[in-house]
């Protein structure tokens, strides 16, 4: 897979046509899609849905322009780039009289600015999105989109490590409420926390993927207000987020629209399931 080439201002020749490959299940690609909606030129940059319950990462023709077999993935020619915390700066310095300056990644003019901008997506990564899969996928992912083996173990390891990493959410990167995003884009908007940055993005796209445990799995384990607690730091700072990127009416609501008729389907099936066991309660996985 070919790197793009470094990139510091409005998109080169190899850059002009850009294609994000997603799974609107996946949080990451959800991200990188309201990113696309809300700022970017849909000529320049397209979407093609890979659908991950089918296989569909695995074809051919996908796994040669990216070996790495996941989404989202940004096409650039031939080649192209992994891993959304890469993607989403690197799409928002490619249109800078687009997107503004809290989406971008400060300049290396700026090393400690710069420095804490990646260490917040490097945090997102490491804490709060490896409790949050861990415990979406063996409590619901695993069982009723991919039918694989699934451990209640692993489930509540990620719960733990997720109640720890939304407890950081608050203290350290929100710094109680006194930060209204986690911030670190370029701009004063961004050092001040007074405006969203792709950790906020990313982060939050992570914590909606629990909805899908008060659908599927409710008396499996915690659900969603057990890590966002009603009224808190976290939820207040939640909400802030989602009007800052189009709200329900806008690329927010569009880009959760699958998750969303994904958790109504498995509420759904749940509880037909109930119904015909004679109104029995949910089964803890």
């Amino acid at each position: 897979m070919a790197p793009p080439a470094d990139h510091d201002g409005p998109p080169t020749d190899d850059t002009t046509s850009m294609t994000l490959h997603l799974d609107l299940m996946s949080q990451p690609s959800r991200a990188c899609a309201i990113l696309r909606d809300l700022y970017l030129p849909q000529e320049q940059v397209a979407v093609k849905a890979v659908r991950l319950d089918k296989g569909q990462q695995r074809e051919a023709a996908f796994a040669a322009v990216n070996p790495l077999k996941k989404v989202p993935f940004l096409q650039l020619g031939p080649g192209g780039l992994a891993e959304s915390g890469a993607i989403l700066p690197f799409l928002a310095a490619s249109f800078p009289d687009r997107v503004p300056d809290n989406w971008r990644r400060p300049s290396c003019s700026s090393p400690l600015r710069a420095a804490r901008h990646d260490a917040a997506l490097l945090w997102t990564q490491a804490s709060l999105r490896a409790g949050a899969t861990r415990l979406v996928f063996h409590r619901v992912i695993g069982r009723l989109v991919f039918n694989t083996p699934t451990s209640a173990d692993v489930a509540a390891h990620g719960a733990q490590v997720l109640l720890a990493a939304v407890a950081e959410l608050e203290g350290a990167w929100l710094a109680g409420g006194g930060r209204k995003f986690i911030g670190h884009g370029a701009g004063a908007a961004g050092a001040a926390g007074d405006a969203p940055s792709s950790a906020d993005l990313l982060c939050l796209c992570e914590l909606d993927q629990l909805e899908l445990l008060d659908a599927a799995d409710p008396g499996g384990g915690p659900c969603a207000r057990d890590f966002v607690v009603p009224g808190g730091v976290v939820e207040a700072w939640r909400d802030r987020v989602r009007a800052a990127v189009g709200g329900e009416g806008g690329a927010y609501g569009r880009a959760v629209r699958t998750l969303r008729a994904a958790a109504a389907r498995f509420e759904a099936d749940r509880r037909r399931a109930q119904e015909a066991a004679g109104g029995g309660g949910a089964s803890k996985l």
